[in-house]
Formats: C-alpha cells, structure tokens, sequence
C-alpha cells in the first residue's frame, strides 16, 4: 500500500526532511511515526501527497507519487491534518463531511448517503447542522475524520490525531480507528496511543529510519528512544 525506495524529500532552502528511506506498509496495517520535533514526520506525510517535492521513487495505493499523479492519489489517500480548522471551513459539518464527495461528481442522494452513514459511524450525528467554530477539539477531529471516510480512501495518512483530545476524546478516537480496515500511516508524539493501536513503529531522527519494529521492541527501549531524542515508554500495557 506504502511503497518507498531510496525516499529523499528537500525544502527549497535545502534542508534535508527525510533521507534514503526504504520501507514497505502493506494493505490494512497500521503503523505509526514517532520522533522528536523537526525528525521529518509531517515532511514525510505531506510528501506521500505530493505537497511537498520529493525525489527517489515511491507508490501509495498502487500509484506512483509525483506532481502529475497528484489529484489520483488525493483520491485515494486521506490526510487527517493536525489542526482539524485546516479541514473544516464550510458553514455545517454536513456540508463539510459532504464536500469532498460533492467534488468526486457525485449526485446529491448519493452525497446524503454518504454523509448520514459516516456521522453514524463515528456516533456524531448531533453535529450534523453544526458549525465548526462552535465544536470542541474531540468533535472536530470526528468531523474532520468523517470528512475524510466519506471519500472512501483507501489509505489514511495522520498527523497528531489526539492533539487537542480531552481524554475521553482521545478514547472514543482509538476506539473508532480500531475498527478501521483501512491502511493507517499516523505521525505521533502519543506513544501510549501508538502502542494501543499499532502493531508497528517506525522511529524517525533528522529525516532518517532509526528503528521499525513493535511496540514493546521499540517503545519500551531506551538505547532506541533515547538515540532518537524520545523519552522511552516507562509502562507499557500494550507491549505484549
């Protein structure tokens, strides 16, 4: 699903955001990014996208990244933004959540359905008639996220999910991401979170792959988390 060979992404300043990465995610496996600030986790995220220029070769959801593939893989991929205000900026969450399917063309009874069967997932149909400025930082992430299932991708591509959480909103989060089939790649600081829901971590340090391995190989290890610049997880419940 996530194919990378000898991934390079560069600011135009020069600064190097990621290096030589190589990794493969296959379909359905979830997997998260950790690293201190500045290692290259959003750079990487919003290369997969194309956002930001790259060089080397990489596939997501069978298409290769480049500028020209651009609107093909934003079809395929969602990203789930740090701040959910970036993705949130119509006068409802319904026409929010109906935005993107509203862009694929297709008619309204459709796009309805869409949009209902989305809230209902994500138990916010509540928020339907809402404006965003109006929500806490719990529902604007639901919202951002229903947005985002409603164009069906195949691939899910997250930045911070549970900044802004309370932790009753950080729960219900992990609850509803782990019942997602989809392929899941989530850049995070969160490492309890990461252990939780991600069989697999892969450690980032000044653009480069440190370590990829599980969660109580990984997150629980000093000698890694420490050469990355982490604190290592002290308690573990899920490092099994």
């Amino acid at each position: 699903m996530i194919q990378l060979d000898q991934w390079h992404v560069k600011y135009p300043d020069g600064t190097l955001a990621i290096q030589k990465l190589s990794l493969h995610i296959p379909p359905g496996e979830h997997v998260a990014l950790v690293g201190a600030n500045g290692a290259g986790k959003s750079s990487l995220i919003l290369s997969l996208v194309a956002i930001l220029p790259a060089s080397g070769n990489a596939s997501v959801a069978n298409i290769p990244v480049s500028p020209q593939n651009a609107a093909k893989i934003r079809n395929r991929v969602g990203v789930l933004f740090q701040n959910p205000d970036d993705q949130l900026f119509m006068p409802t969450i319904y026409d929010d959540i109906a935005f993107g399917p509203r862009n694929l063309g297709l008619d309204e009874t459709s796009v309805k359905h869409r949009v209902y069967d989305r809230l209902q997932k994500l138990h916010i149909e509540h928020l339907k008639d809402k404006t965003p400025l109006k929500l806490s930082g719990g529902e604007k992430r639901l919202a951002a996220l229903a947005g985002i299932l409603a164009m069906k991708p195949d691939l899910m591509l997250m930045d911070e999910p549970t900044a802004f959480l309370d932790p009753k909103s950080r729960r219900n989060l992990i609850q509803i991401l782990q019942t997602l089939p989809h392929t899941l790649l989530i850049a995070t600081h969160d490492l309890a979170f990461a252990a939780e829901l991600c069989p697999r971590i892969l450690v980032l340090k000044r653009g480069l792959l440190t370590a990829d391995g599980t969660p109580s190989h990984i997150l629980t290890n000093p000698d890694i988390m420490q050469n990355a610049d982490i604190e290592e997880l002290r308690t573990c419940h899920f490092c099994a």
